[in-house]
């Protein structure tokens, strides 16, 4: 009978690394969030006080389509993770059953 032994290894998943890259972007989202509060924050004390302003209200609009792209890029990335890590756990699960025919087989 043929060998179909899986000589595929797989790195154990290292947690630690991975806890600290999720708190680096939450930490950089956080950051971001101030920032862009603090120029909405301007933006709008500005606006207040000229509300005809034309090259305020293209600075404004500016802003927000800045906000609303980084919003997106956000959310592809927080997809992109869950996509990867629900890939990885199909994977491992498929050399299971996989492992776990073989060995019946046996």
């Amino acid at each position: 009978m043929k060998n179909t032994d899986f000589n595929t290894t797989f790195k154990a998943k290292d947690f630690d690394r991975e806890l600290v890259s999720k708190k680096l972007d939450n930490l950089k989202d956080l950051q971001y969030l101030v920032n862009s509060e603090l120029v909405n924050n301007q933006l709008s004390k500005w606006r207040k006080t000229q509300p005809a302003n034309e090259n305020l209200k293209k600075f404004i609009e500016a802003m927000l389509n800045i906000e609303l792209y980084v919003n997106e890029l956000q959310n592809e990335r927080h997809l992109l993770m869950l996509s990867i890590d629900e890939y990885r756990s199909d994977k491992l699960r498929a050399v299971e059953r996989a492992r776990k025919a073989e060995s019946k087989e046996n």
